[in-house]
């Protein structure tokens, strides 16, 4: 099992459709509006936490090549 399967295992069941803009102001609104703007919130549950996890894994990494 790789980070990104880990990870979608844990979220998923925080992630339901009624809760993700909530998890998200909470993590992202702030100070990394670009992030939260990003995100799509709609989809099943699934389907939205592997993107999410994707988009983060995707922006760490391009941040610690800078």
């Amino acid at each position: 099992m790789n980070i990104i399967d880990r990870a979608v295992d844990l979220l998923r069941p925080f992630m339901g459709e009624d809760r993700r803009d909530t998890w998200l102001t909470l993590a992202f609104h702030a100070e990394h509006r670009d992030v939260y703007d990003d995100i799509p919130r709609r989809g099943a549950t699934k389907d939205f936490v592997v993107a999410c996890v994707r988009r983060q894994t995707a922006a760490r990494s391009a941040c610690a090549t800078r």
